[in-house]
């Protein structure tokens, strides 16, 4: 397939069921910025991946697993989610008692209740998705409307159905979808007072995944992924660069620089997977990356102080781009810190995050993140080690000015 022709049918497959995909992950997550970031590499595969276009299920399934796994991972982050203001998470004040609530639901009954009861995927659908069967896909949403229920309550607990199997009242509730509402009627059953607050946890429900992902916030995360996406180009032009410090390679894509990395080894995988996803050929061309070439090593001699050649951050989120441009603002031979970054983005207390988002820095040198230390004099990391961050320094005549970190100490960062 031509590139042309398989962006045409990604961004009209992306029409069609893109702003569920994104609903869906921005209320499986609970950092909207980790929800877009995640929408964004779900995305670019998608445009790739013929078989995720053909299986409607196939992008839900692949968020659902990855989403899964970053809740599993969070409690070992190397940085505490970045706060965001305003009511949680940033969301409008009318759905912060609904968020709170919602809050407690495990993921993976988040999943059952958006997929049945948000997205109304057929059961048999829904358990492909989530690995499952029918008969679990029902309990979990089941039981998830009800603890989302108790949470909006404050309630120790609900009674459960006496005589009833768990699932069973919202499977008859939604079988008869077609009929009436799923938040419409009451069983005239044992169950009936377990029926009602399952009822109201719909409704609740419904008015959380009709609010939480607003016209405007789609907008953005759909002209992000359209922009970021290159309209024919599939082959990243790959060019390496002799330096004082080592061989420093480069990735253009469109006639743009888009990613860059210190020391890479023999068949080493050195591309972010943003850029992978986008672009899985890559091509030597040292003629198309020659000007970019030719200003690095002026840089390393000592005779440039600021590049000229077009580069963009692809794949980064919103935050790490503010980060980033941040970074970028802090001239040759000046130094900033991780604490000022965090201030001009707006987070002061996100030293940590500052620091993991330019340990990600697709574009070391080019985005000067070799320029933030630490706000106590530390040099803090770097991603190519800490040896080259230093070499660096000096090469701007900044070198030399650092204290080591005292043992056993804390630091801001892991890897800058």
């Amino acid at each position: 397939m031509k590139p042309k022709e398989s962006i045409s049918r990604f961004r009209q497959t992306l029409a069609e069921q893109g702003e569920g995909l994104c609903r869906f992950l921005f209320l499986l997550l609970d950092d909207p910025l980790d929800a877009e970031d995640l929408f964004q590499t779900i995305a670019r595969g998608w445009a790739r991946d013929r078989r995720a276009r053909s299986l409607p299920f196939a992008p839900f399934a692949k968020a659902y697993g990855t989403a899964r796994e970053m809740k599993r991972r969070g409690k070992k982050a190397a940085y505490r989610p970045v706060d965001l203001p305003g009511n949680e998470g940033g969301w409008s004040g009318r759905l912060a008692p609904l968020r709170r609530a919602w809050g407690p639901v495990p993921i993976e009954k988040r999943a059952a209740i958006l997929l049945l009861v948000g997205e109304r995927f057929e059961a048999d659908r829904a358990a492909a998705i989530l690995g499952s069967t029918p008969e679990r896909i029902f309990r979990d949403a089941e039981r998830g409307l009800l603890l989302f229920e108790r949470g909006w309550l404050g309630e120790s607990r609900i009674p459960p159905a006496r005589g009833i199997r768990p699932g069973e009242i919202l499977r008859r509730r939604w079988t008869r979808r077609g009929e009436s509402s799923l938040s419409e009627g009451r069983e005239a059953a044992p169950g009936a007072r377990y029926d009602a607050h399952l009822s109201s946890a719909i409704v609740r429900f419904q008015k959380l995944h009709k609010g939480i992902l607003p016209a405007t916030a789609w907008k953005r995360v759909l002209r992000r992924v359209q922009r970021e996406l290159p309209e024919s180009e599939y082959v990243l032009l790959t060019h390496m660069v002799e330096t004082p410090f080592g061989a420093f390679h480069l990735g253009m894509l469109g006639g743009v620089v888009v990613c860059a990395r210190f020391g890479v080894r023999e068949g080493e995988d050195w591309v972010p997977g943003a850029v992978a996803a986008v672009a899985p050929e890559w091509r030597p061309d040292a003629k198309s990356l020659r000007p970019a070439g030719r200003e690095l090593e002026e840089y390393f001699a000592g005779r440039r102080r600021r590049f000229t050649f077009s580069h963009r951050l692809v794949g980064t989120s919103s935050f790490q781009t503010s980060v980033l441009d941040a970074c970028a603002r802090v001239p040759f031979g000046s130094l900033g810190s991780y604490k000022q970054i965090a201030l001009q983005v707006g987070r002061p207390k996100a030293m940590r995050a500052v620091g993991g988002a330019l340990g990600r820095n697709p574009l070391p040198v080019v985005i000067p993140c070799h320029r933030i230390i630490s706000h106590t004099g530390a040099i803090g990391g770097y991603s190519a080690g800490l040896s080259i961050k230093e070499r660096l320094l000096a090469l701007e005549g900044i070198g030399g000015l650092f204290t080591p970190p005292a043992a056993g100490a804390a630091s801001e960062v892991e890897s800058t």
